[in-house]
């Protein structure tokens, strides 16, 4: 278990709970925990107020498995800056929220390893974050894979892409929601908007769902659709293919 701490202090050193109230509290707190979540899946830490000075707030961060993970990944990436492009946009933003949270109040704010006091991270308006490039594109396809989550106040559906191993988060209307409520742990075919991220799709809007349902026995499929043509072939056309006296 690592122990961080989070000092807080404005441009002119006044900081102190009549200027920092609790509902800027929790929003400099709520952005923090986004974007170590952004960071690494499941990301927990726990963040306790160790001290109020007369010019400055101080938090103490314990930072247990995963978020250990994602607070060097965060420290690393406001250090150097070419690192951003290793991570995913959604990461990228929630650090932008973060580091607007803090300079729109015109603070600063310093990470310290609480053993030896060395600074870890500063960010302030001193201290500016990167603009990256990414290769970002939108367009439409089917995605075929196992529905494994659907619901939501405003509804999600995680499907699992054929031969894939992440979830894809997609967004879905009330009224596709329920008709795939019958489908989860099967295989769907979901149809609509993509956002891709270096050739990775990360996101999906859903526009209609795919009438593909899977088979028990694909080869029982095969015959039922190829049962027609087959038919129709002329007994004396395969007779004459193999050589034999015609009918």
């Amino acid at each position: 278990m690592n122990e961080i701490l989070i000092k807080l202090e404005n441009d002119d050193h006044t900081l102190s709970p009549t200027t920092f109230s609790l509902t800027e509290t929790n929003k400099f707190l709520s952005s923090l925990c986004d974007v170590l979540n952004a960071s690494e899946n499941g990301a927990a830490s726990f963040i306790y107020l160790e001290s109020i000075e007369d010019n400055c707030v101080l938090y103490k961060m314990k930072t247990v498995g995963v978020a250990a993970t994602a607070i060097t990944t965060l420290f690393s990436c406001f250090n150097t800056t070419s690192n951003w492009n290793d991570y995913p946009i959604d990461f990228y933003n929630k650090a932008i929220k973060f580091h607007k949270t803090i300079t729109s109040k015109n603070m600063e704010c310093v990470f310290l390893d609480s053993d030896t006091n060395t600074v870890k991270m500063k960010i302030s308006k001193k201290h500016p974050m990167p603009n990256i490039e990414k290769n970002i594109m939108k367009y439409h396809t089917t995605i075929f894979g196992e529905l494994i989550d659907i619901g939501g106040i405003k509804p999600n559906a995680h499907i699992i892409p054929l031969g894939e191993s992440k979830s894809i988060t997609c967004s879905i209307s009330k009224e596709l929601a329920t008709k795939l409520g019958s489908r989860l742990y099967t295989t769907v075919g979901l149809a609509g908007e993509v956002l891709s991220e270096s050739g990775n799709i990360v996101s999906m809007k859903v526009e209609t769902i795919d009438p593909y349902v899977k088979k028990d026995n694909p080869f029982i499929e095969l015959a039922e659709l190829s049962k027609d043509f087959l038919n129709s072939i002329d007994d004396n056309y395969i007779n004459d293919m193999r050589g034999r006296e015609r009918i």
